[in-house]
């Protein structure tokens, strides 16, 4: 049985960054006649790599390849030059998979390098960051037009859940924002002052929506892509039963779950609970998330401790309220939906 946590804040914790494991080198040679080398992603020209040319790759992200060379040391030099084809860091099929499959982690890391930081948001759910300008106001990515780049990843599967991107204040517009992130130009589902929504509207993907800067139209300070949707829970997961119990002088209350999806799983489940004795009310609490997976047509019971003094009032003759009021919508463990 899993214990609950009582708490009335979203659960952010930070935790160290993943080691990457120990992989076979990688061998990589100049395919054009001369390429520049850099001290940094798109930073300063510190000498040139000629056709031919062969080294060890140490590390890739995404456009830019870093190796030792002789001379220089630690250079970079740009990816599409030693035979690695150029991609772009808001094309969300290679963010998120295309439909009915995702990506993971892993292969995000190997594309993208190191997160510049990692929280956790949930339990087995973290958040992995990319800045696209660290210290000088390096460029990471090359000429991409956004500040960061946030990725919501399910542990259990590996899969990339959502990506959010900071734009700052970039003067665009929607087919033109559309168009960075790989996708046809359409017509959105809802456009106000503050967001132009698309639901639905693109295969493999619930959501994407553009924040407006304070209603301005023409400015855009954020995009949030969902690869699944993130209130599926709502319509799909039911409270059964519920029940308060004791266990060394510690209330516990015990709520049946069920996933009525056949193809959808959902984890961290958190409640709001309220308890009342004979009219008078002993208190409510918002308690969770707790580390509970519920899979495709499973049923399982997430129990919640309680912060209450039982001795206060007869567990016989109290009545209890409780709903759920957020999950995450992951992956099944087969990692794929039909």
């Amino acid at each position: 049985m899993v214990f609950g946590c009582v708490s009335t804040q979203p659960v952010v914790e930070s935790v160290p960054i993943n080691p990457v494991e120990e992989t076979p080198a990688v061998m990589l040679t100049v395919t054009v006649d001369q390429e520049n080398l850099r001290s940094s992603p798109s930073g300063t020209r510190v000498g040139q790599a000629v056709l031919g040319e062969s080294f060890e790759l140490l590390e890739r992200r995404m456009n830019w390849c870093r190796y030792e060379h002789p001379e220089q040391g630690m250079v970079w030099i740009w990816a599409p030059s030693v035979g690695i084809a150029q991609t772009s860091a808001m094309n969300i099929l290679q963010i998120l998979g295309s439909r009915g499959e995702f990506r993971s982690e892993d292969s995000l890391q190997a594309w993208l390098g190191t997160p510049t930081s990692e929280r956790r948001v949930a339990p087995n759910v973290v958040e992995i960051t990319y800045d696209n300008r660290v210290g000088d106001g390096t460029l990471y990515w090359g000429n991409q037009p956004f500040e960061s780049c946030t990725i919501g990843v399910d542990r259990i599967t590996g899969a990339a859940l959502y990506v959010d991107y900071d734009l700052g204040r970039k003067e665009t517009s929607p087919d033109e924002l559309l168009s960075d992130l790989g996708l046809q130009d359409s017509r959105p589902t809802e456009s106000n002052f503050d967001i132009v929504q698309y639901q639905r509207t693109f295969p493999g993907f619930h959501m994407v929506e553009f924040r407006r800067v304070q209603g301005d139209f023409t400015k855009y300070s954020g995009i949030h892509v969902d690869k699944l949707d993130p209130n599926a829970w709502r319509s799909q997961v039911v409270i059964t039963n519920k029940h308060a119990t004791e266990d060394e002088g510690m209330l516990f209350v015990i709520l049946t779950l069920v996933n009525n999806s056949s193809q959808l799983a959902f984890s961290a489940p958190k409640a709001h609970i309220e308890i009342e004795d004979n009219g008078r009310s002993i208190g409510e609490w918002t308690v969770g998330p707790l580390n509970l997976r519920l899979q495709p047509g499973e049923e399982a019971e997430a129990r919640y401790s309680i912060p209450v003094d039982v001795s206060s009032f007869n567990l016989m003759s109290v009545n209890m309220s409780a709903e759920l009021v957020e999950m995450f919508t992951v992956p099944p463990e087969s990692g794929v939906i039909p």
